[in-house]
C-alpha cells in the first residue's frame, strides 16, 4: 500500500485541517499551562516550526525553521511539542496519509506590534 504525505501549506484537505486544528489547541494548553509567565507579553516574538506526526499521532520528527530572536524562546516551544505528545491518531478521513507535517509560525507577546 502506498501511503502519501501530507504537508498542510501546501494542500487543503478539510479533516486535515480540522486535525491540525485540534492539534494546534492543544499545543496552546500545553504551553499556556506550563510557561504562562515565561515571557515579557509587551514584546512581540515569532518563530516557526515544522513538525511531522505519524498516523498513529506520534511524533516523528520537529525542526525549527525560523528563530524567534530569543534561544530560551525558541527552546520552550520545542519542549511544549515534546510535552504535547502523542497527539491524536489521523481520523479515517486520512487514512490514506502515512503522515503529515504541520508548519505553523509561533507568535508571543503584543501581537498588534506584530502586524
Amino acid at each position: 500500500i502506498f501511503l502519501k504525505k501530507l504537508k498542510t501549506k501546501e494542500k487543503k484537505n478539510l479533516a486535515a485541517n480540522k486535525y491540525v486544528s485540534a492539534w494546534q489547541r492543544k499545543i496552546e494548553t500545553i504551553g499556556n499551562l506550563n510557561y504562562p509567565d515565561f515571557i515579557d507579553s509587551t514584546v512581540p516574538l515569532k518563530l516557526t516550526l515544522s513538525v511531522t506526526l505519524g498516523k498513529n499521532g506520534d511524533l516523528l520528527d520537529y525542526a525549527l525553521i525560523k528563530a524567534s530572536g530569543n534561544e530560551k524562546l525558541d527552546q520552550v516551544a520545542m519542549e511544549i511539542i515534546e510535552m504535547a505528545s502523542p497527539f491524536n491518531e489521523f481520523p479515517e478521513e486520512m487514512a490514506d496519509y502515512a503522515e503529515i507535517t504541520i508548519v505553523r509560525d509561533w507568535k508571543f507577546g503584543n501581537q498588534e506590534i506584530l502586524k
